[in-house]
């Protein structure tokens, strides 16, 4: 059984200035360095100096990953790690597959994907995941992370 917790980020850019964010971490591993993309931030920005993805409403990102809502991405997939400066799947965005499964949550099958190209790249992440979460356990910790 995994577990998930989180970790403060700052970024700074002359786009969108201070940027903080959540990385998740995953059994005491930060999916962000897994993941080798640092061009990219989590869904979970908890504040920005201005623009940026602050402007994007955070609860939906939290309901796709708590699946209260439908996915946002083609192909039932939800984003994970964005544009820091937009999140706009033009710039590309890591997304995985949110499974329930009884009283589980099951994080699978990450890749990188855009609007301009059909496919989903999963080869560069296939060492990351699959992460089987309790769904009390990982319901508690993205709740209490954004509130």
């Amino acid at each position: 059984m995994s577990s998930l917790t989180f970790r403060r980020q700052i970024r700074v850019s002359r786009g969108t200035g201070e940027l903080r964010w959540l990385d998740l971490v995953v059994d005491g591993r930060s999916l962000h360095a897994a993941i080798g993309s640092p061009d990219l931030v989590s869904v979970l920005v908890v504040g920005a100096a201005a623009g940026g993805v602050a402007v994007l409403d955070l609860s939906d990102f939290v309901d796709e990953l708590l699946l209260r809502r439908p996915p946002s991405l083609p192909g039932g997939r939800c984003r994970l790690f964005v544009c820091p400066e937009c999140a706009d799947l033009g710039c590309g965005a890591v997304g995985l597959t949110v499974e329930a499964d009884g009283d589980h949550v099951v994080w699978c099958d990450l890749g990188y994907q855009n609007d301009y190209e059909p496919q989903i790249w999963f080869e560069e992440y296939a060492h990351v995941g699959p992460f089987r979460f309790r769904r009390t356990d990982y319901q508690a910790a993205l709740t209490g992370a954004i509130g």
